[in-house]
């Protein structure tokens, strides 16, 4: 099942406790201004390569001293307030960590949006530090397996999710490296069928029943100042297994 914008939208509504706000960008606030200007009868005022000669600032006054009704904001203070939306956003996701911890091991689609999420809030690092990788396994018997894997960076963020996969709640925990974010640290969780102990593997959950795989793996240690986490997702051989695990892999490849 693909996922629309909205339907990830509604996902994450339903899933956090503190509410997730749409932002402002810096494409509405330019468009602003052009409707402002176009509304003055000013659109024609200054050219593109006058204003860029003038800079941004001054071609704003200008706009504004002929009528434009436009954002009064200088370049300086635009970017500090594009920053503090920033910062912003990534509080309130701090705050949901509990429920993003939550999500990724939920499974499913689930799984896909609080990967998405906690990237997003800072957790996995910034920019090109952000470290997602989704690798697609087909076997020869037919089989298609996804391993993802995931580097945390937020130690309060790993030190929950530790907490969430010992609860009991997410699968049966076949290995406690203990909760010290500075020394012996992690669990690994199975849930589903297949390998090991599978008298011990736990049911999987109700949003996993069209997920593709018979079995998930979380497996989450400490390595130096990073916490990275992998996920084995089992799949079962048949067609619709296969195009689900395609499907997994190709939106957790696509997060960053």
């Amino acid at each position: 099942m693909k996922l629309t914008r909205r339907q990830l939208r509604k996902i994450i509504n339903e899933a956090m406790k503190v509410p997730v706000f749409d932002k402002v960008t810096p494409e509405e606030i330019e468009a602003l201004r052009m409707k402002a200007r176009k509304e003055a009868g000013l659109e024609d005022l200054i050219t593109p390569e006058k204003e860029e000669a003038l800079g941004r600032d001054s071609a704003v006054s200008i706009y504004k001293t002929f009528g434009s009704e436009e954002p009064d904001m200088t370049l300086s203070q635009e970017d500090a307030f594009f920053a503090g939306q920033e910062q912003y956003e990534k509080n309130l996701a701090k705050e949901n960590y509990p429920e993003i911890a939550e999500l990724i091991l939920s499974g499913g689609m689930e799984m896909v949006t609080g990967i998405k999420l906690a990237a997003d809030s800072g957790a996995l690092g910034e920019g090109i530090h952000i470290s997602v990788r989704s690798k697609l396994q087909p076997s020869l018997s037919g089989i298609t397996d996804v391993y993802v894997n995931i580097i945390i960076h937020d130690k309060e963020f790993a030190s929950i999710l530790n907490h969430k996969m010992g609860s009991g709640n997410f699968g049966e925990v076949y290995i406690d490296r203990g909760n010290n974010t500075s020394g012996s640290f992690g669990k690994d969780v199975i849930r589903g069928t297949g390998g090991y102990d599978s008298s011990e593997a736990r049911v999987m959950r109700q949003n996993e029943n069209n997920a593709g795989y018979k079995q998930i793996r979380y497996a989450l240690k400490r390595q130096s100042i990073r916490y990275p986490l992998k996920i084995t997702l089992r799949g079962d051989g048949t067609r619709a297994s296969n195009i689900a695990q395609e499907n997994t892999h190709n939106l957790v490849d696509n997060i960053t």
